[in-house]
């Protein structure tokens, strides 16, 4: 729980919260495991209403359920099966869903040094207030989550092959895809298309 006693951004007034967060892992067998997940969270919000220029402040509550299965059928092969659930809502609103599945595949080569991590997940989202937030593997030094909103697909496919101690080669493809839009973003990095791709390519030397 917790209190501000001023104002902070989106928040006109002081406000309180919360957030509750459990997880419980369980083995199934030697080489699978189910994990649970849940996360709450409430806390104030700016509600304007158009007949009047006044904010006041109510409260917005976030829910978030995951369910993930790891398997490892083969050395240096790992599966992760997982299905996310969120609902969102404020005191005056009606509440707003989200859900994504998605299957991951990685392969580390036991006698070989190179590595693979591909994703494929399709989702559903009312809005952006029931987003869906996933971690994605990509090269080092580089942080790389996407925000899942509206209705589609996404597929991700990462590899890195170390040559030698000193030399490492790393390539990303990633595609987006759309089912309800016909343009993504807007302004200058406005694309004219219900899918976008992006395509990285990293060479790292050490010294």
């Amino acid at each position: 729980m917790y209190r501000f006693p001023t104002e902070k951004y989106q928040v006109a007034a002081p406000s309180t919260g919360n957030e509750i967060y459990l997880m419980l892992t369980r083995p199934i067998t030697a080489k699978s495991t189910i994990e649970l997940c849940y996360r709450n969270k409430e806390r104030g919000r700016n509600n304007h209403q158009e007949e009047t220029p006044i904010y006041h402040v109510e409260q917005c509550y976030r829910q978030q359920a995951e369910v993930r299965l790891s398997y490892i059928p083969a050395d240096g092969w790992t599966l992760v099966t997982r299905a996310i659930q969120t609902w969102y809502h404020t005191e005056s609103s009606e509440v707003s869903h989200g859900f994504a599945i998605s299957q991951d595949i990685r392969y580390r080569a036991p006698h070989c040094p190179l590595t693979l991590s591909a994703r494929y997940v399709l989702f559903d989202i009312d809005d952006y207030d029931s987003r869906i937030i996933m971690a994605e593997s990509d090269f080092i030094y580089e942080s790389n989550s996407t925000q899942l909103m509206n209705k589609g697909y996404r597929f991700y496919l990462w590899a890195k092959y170390e040559l030698g101690e000193h030399l490492s080669i790393g390539l990303r493809y990633s595609i987006s895809q759309y089912a309800n839009l016909s343009s993504i973003s807007s302004g200058h990095d406005k694309i004219e298309s219900s899918h976008k791709q992006n395509i990285k390519l990293q060479v790292r030397v050490k010294f």
